[in-house]
Order: C-alpha cells, then structure tokens, then sequence
C-alpha cells in the first residue's frame, strides 16, 4: 500500500504523479521514475552551460542537477507557489521564482540555455511560450524540451491541455526558431507491445469505468501500479536510455540550437 507523504511535502504539493517528488513512494532514489526524470537533466547538462533557465522546475532537483554538471547558474521556475518553496528548502543553490510559463519575469537574452521538460503539453498558449523562451536567450543559446508523443486517443493524463505529434511540434518550433538546427530524440520505446495502443487505452478507460472511487490508487502501490501500465504500453527500453526518435516512443525530445555567436558545449564536450 502507499505509505503517507512526508509532512512536508504533504502540505506544500499536491500528489498527482504529473510531479516528482523526491521521497515519495515510487520515487526513491533508483526507481523507474527517478531514472527517467533525471535521464532527461543527465542529457540537458550535456548542451546546455552558463545561465541556464529550467521552466516547470517542479520541486527542484533537476536545477540542482543541472548546477551539478557544470552550469554557472540555474534559475528555475513553477507556477506552483508550494513546489517552489519545497524547492527554496531543499536545494539552495539555485534560485527559484514563482511564475508563468506565458509570460517571464527576465529580461531579452538572459540566459545561454533553457530547459522546460513536460511543460508545453500543459499550455493554453504554446507559441507565446516558446516566444518567451526565444526572448530571455541569447543567439548561440541551446533549448532541450520534452513532451508526450501523441499518436491518438484520450491525452494520458486530463492535466494536459493538448499533446503533439512530432510534426506539430517541430511546426509550433520553427514557427519561433526559423531554421535553428534541431535534434530530435526519443525516450520509452513501445516498440515490443504486444497490443495495440488502442486497446490498451481502452483496458485503462474500463478500469476508470469499473473504479469511480479511483480506489486504485487508494489501495495499490506506486511501483506495482506503474509495473501494470509499462507492460500495458509494451514499453522495451530502460527509463535513461535516450534514442534517435521514431514513431513509437512514448516521450519526445527537442534540443534546439539557436544561431549566433555564443556557442554552448555539444553533446561532444
């Protein structure tokens, strides 16, 4: 069964697994959705240095993360008032700020980087957000986002407001970006399902259906619930494992890199 969320964390953050928190059941150190989250920073501190911006910081720990791989300084970002505090308390060293993804509390060409992973999926607006992030860069600057890879049906959670084929997205990019070079890359393969998309989404509508107590998530754990909806999905590939893209991945990738004279490290040091 799930254990009680620390106090803490308790108080300042709603628990609804569209957040990582660190400590809580199913996000220990070494778990599949501590090794996925933080795959994703791992491949960020690779392009991204000097003034970084991580927009959705969330609770904090990939800014931290970020400052650990070598960026002079992070400052990240949350709408939520309560994750940003958590954030203050555990991890001092980079600067926190409550603020809207739409609209950015810096000034044109702030930082030389910025990372915003599983934001845009939440926008009402997401071409004023990837103009904002266009904004507080400079020439030079590298971005690395993430988002689901949606190939139809229900959204996977009703958190997000729409999710993007790769094509929309790279549309939605150059819209912005112009011809600014992009890496696409992919994480969670689904290649090894061994059914179809669809009918897995219509076992977890019957579940919702037959659960409307959402006793589920009352009575079972963390890691066996998540166990269930991996083999659901057939997903073949480990958490921090990042491929070239293809059509069956469950998360895209985008690394964007602005033209201009400041340069960022390449993924080849």
């Amino acid at each position: 069964m799930n254990q009680s969320p620390r106090p803490d964390v308790q108080r300042l953050i709603e628990v609804t697994s569209e957040r990582f928190i660190p400590g809580e059941p199913g996000y220990e150190p070494g778990s599949f959705d501590h090794r996925l989250h933080l795959a994703r920073y791992r491949l960020a501190g690779e392009v991204v240095s000097g003034r970084v911006l991580d927009v959705a910081c969330g609770t904090g720990y990939g800014s931290d993360e970020l400052l650990r791989r070598g960026c002079d300084h992070v400052v990240g970002v949350d709408a939520d008032e309560g994750a940003v505090t958590y954030a203050r308390s555990h991890y001092p060293a980079p600067t926190f700020l409550t603020a809207d993804a739409h609209c950015l509390p810096f000034g044109d060409g702030a930082f030389t980087g910025v990372v915003s992973f599983e934001t845009i999926e939440h926008l009402e607006r997401p071409d004023m957000f990837l103009r904002e992030l266009d904004r507080v860069t400079t020439p030079g600057a590298v971005l690395t986002l993430s988002t689901p890879n949606y190939r139809g049906g229900e959204y996977s959670t009703p958190f997000h407001v729409r999710e993007f084929r790769r094509q929309e997205l790279e549309t939605l990019l150059r819209d912005v970006f112009g011809d600014a070079p992009i890496e696409w890359l992919g994480q969670l393969d689904t290649e090894g399902a061994s059914g179809s998309r669809s009918m897995s989404r219509a076992v977890i509508r019957l579940v919702k259906l037959l659960d409307p107590f959402n006793l589920r998530h009352r009575l079972l754990g963390r890691r066996f619930r998540t166990s269930v909806s991996h083999y659901a999905l057939g997903i073949s590939t480990p958490p921090d494992e990042m491929f070239p893209w293809r059509q069956t991945a469950l998360y895209t990738v985008a690394i964007v890199r602005k033209p201009g004279a400041v340069a960022p490290r390449g993924r080849d040091g």
